[in-house]
């Protein structure tokens, strides 16, 4: 299995264990659960689906925009982990802000999306997905 240890090597973090390590790594399942929905909510055939598609969407955004394009759920773990908001990259200019979203496009691929792109990325299928959603409602 994932570990999210291994997502991120970037980040020199103090080792924690316990139950902040498997709060934490509980809280990064559930954010992966939320990715997958995001990713495929609007597609699959039940109209619940579509319906917590087109009312959670709204809802992330308004995390991101109150805190400033990370999710209350990065911020959660990554204070439960000890670990930065921003990091250092040695391919980057400076300190780049951490993306839930570029760090599993990274694990994923092998490819390091910049924060930017990441963030792109993240609102295209957002608002994409709402759409569809949304489409789907009226067209049921």
């Amino acid at each position: 299995m994932l570990e999210r240890d291994e997502v991120v090597r970037a980040v020199s973090a103090p080792a924690i264990s316990g139950p902040r390590l498997a709060l934490a790594r509980l809280l990064w399942l559930a954010h992966i659960a939320v990715l997958l929905f995001l990713l495929v909510g609007w597609a699959l055939p039940w109209p619940s689906a579509w319906w917590g598609y087109a009312i959670g969407a709204p809802i992330v955004y308004v995390g991101w925009l109150v805190f400033d394009d990370h999710c209350w759920l990065s911020i959660l773990e990554a204070r439960l982990r000890g670990e930065p908001i921003t990091i250092e990259r040695a391919d980057a200019e400076g300190p780049e802000r951490r993306s839930f979203v570029g760090e599993t496009i990274h694990w994923a691929t092998g490819w390091q999306p910049s924060y930017r792109t990441a963030n792109r990325i993240a609102y295209g299928v957002l608002w994409t997905g709402f759409l569809l959603a949304a489409w789907r409602l009226v067209r049921a």
